[in-house]
């Protein structure tokens, strides 16, 4: 771990925030991006023809950055009283069609300008204690702030609850030192695609194209070009219900 040797602002570029569900497998947790998948299709900065109405724009939110939690707001989430009920999914159907028909809209972060983009990651998980025959689980809640350049240089701060011993980390890396590729998220379905590369045989292809992308939206704040690339390799992915 390094100290901290500059201050990206957390506003620098487009900002993501990320979450994750409880898994009962050790320290785990699998995160899920949320971007604005959904409305209008076309550029988000193409200009208007001069026949279009203020009434027909589609309505953008303008881009907000996820504050970072206080120690008391980490405790009072790692507090929460979580549905352990199993979810019961209807029967599966083949998801193409489906994906093919959503239309990537525009995002108010989508042309903010900076040099790194910026991702505020929570992680619930399932810690287990064994000391003799006593067996004791509590839920830990980890927190991380994300900032990623396209030169793979960056800034971590990590944090968690309970504390353990080291309740706060933060961590800065030169660059090239941050995992993935370098230069920014591809804008096409075949960069997009490469993302699943990352992760070796023998894990089957199309889960390594998952995992390769849930880890690029994990560190990169993808723009509405890249979200409909992102939204592209899905569609085409067999197997997915």
């Amino acid at each position: 771990m390094r100290p901290a040797t500059e201050t990206p602002h957390p506003l620098g570029r487009r900002a993501v925030k990320v979450t994750a569900a409880v898994c009962a497998l050790g320290l785990l947790a699998s995160a899920t991006a949320i971007p604005n998948w959904t409305g209008v299709a076309g550029s988000a900065q193409s200009p208007p023809s001069p026949s279009t109405t203020a009434a027909s724009r589609p309505i953008v939110s303008p881009c907000l950055s996820p504050a970072a939690l206080t120690a008391a707001q980490l405790k009072a989430r790692a507090q929460q009283k979580l549905d352990q009920a199993p979810t019961h999914l209807p029967e599966s159907t083949p998801a193409r069609q489906a994906l093919e028909a959503i239309t990537v809209g525009p995002s108010g972060c989508d042309a903010i300008p900076g040099r790194f983009a910026y991702v505020h990651l929570l992680q619930w998980a399932t810690d287990t204690t064994i000391a003799g025959n006593n067996a004791t689980t509590r839920i830990v809640l980890f927190e991380e702030q994300r900032w990623r350049a396209d030169d793979a240089s960056g800034r971590v701060i990590r944090s968690r609850y309970p504390t353990g011993k080291r309740p706060t980390d933060d961590s800065t890396y030169k660059p090239g030192e941050l995992d993935g590729p370098i230069g920014p998220i591809a804008a096409d379905p075949g960069g997009a695609q490469r993302a699943h590369r990352r992760h070796p045989a023998p894990i089957p292809r199309t889960h390594r194209r998952h995992r390769g992308l849930v880890s690029l939206l994990g560190w990169r704040t993808p723009n509405q070009a890249a979200r409909t690339a992102v939204l592209t390799v899905l569609s085409e992915t067999p197997g997915i219900a």
